[in-house]
C-alpha cells in the first residue's frame, strides 16, 4: 500500500513538470480551451462560472473563428449572464458554420432559450421546433406546452 502511494505520488509531481510543456501544446488548441470554459460552466453553471468560461470561449474563437463547439458554449454562457442578442448572435454563427448535428441541437435550443427571455415565444418556438425535429426530446415537450 505504500509503494502505491508513492508510486502515485511520484507520479503527480512528474507529471506537474511537465505541466508548463502541456500548456504551451494546447496554448494554440481550440478544443482545449472550450473544453476548460465547460468544465468550469459545468462546475459552476451560474453567472460567476459563466463569467469566467466566457474569457476560454473567446481565447477558443480567436484562434479557430469556425470552431463551432466554441460559439454554441458561448451562446449558452452568454444567456447566463442575461446577453441575450449576444447569445443569439453566437447561436447564428454556430448555426451557420455548423456541421455536427449536437452543436446543432445545441445552438437551436440556446437561441429559443434567449428569444424566450426577450418575449419573442414565436422565435423560440420556431428554433424548439427544429431542435425537436433534429431529436432533442426537451424542446419537443417545450413546444406542447409553450407553443
Amino acid at each position: 500500500m505504500k509503494k502505491r502511494k508513492l508510486l502515485a505520488s511520484v507520479l503527480i509531481v512528474n507529471i506537474s513538470l511537465f505541466m508548463p510543456f502541456f500548456e504551451k501544446v494546447n496554448a494554440n488548441n481550440a478544443d482545449y480551451y472550450m473544453e476548460l470554459g465547460n468544465k468550469k460552466m459545468s462546475r459552476n453553471e451560474n453567472f460567476y462560472g459563466a463569467k469566467k468560461a466566457l474569457l476560454d470561449f473567446d481565447k477558443a474563437i480567436e484562434i479557430d473563428h469556425l470552431h463551432e463547439g466554441s460559439y454554441v458554449s458561448r451562446c449558452y454562457a452568454k444567456y447566463l449572464l442575461k446577453e441575450y442578442y449576444s447569445a443569439i448572435s453566437d447561436c447564428n454563427m454556430a448555426l451557420k458554420i455548423s456541421t455536427n448535428i449536437d452543436n446543432k441541437i445545441g445552438a437551436y435550443v440556446n437561441r429559443g432559450i434567449s428569444k424566450e427571455n426577450l418575449g419573442d415565444m414565436s422565435g423560440a418556438c420556431s428554433d424548439w421546433r427544429q431542435a425537436s425535429y433534429l431529436g432533442h426530446y426537451e424542446a419537443k415537450n417545450w413546444v406542447r406546452q409553450e407553443c
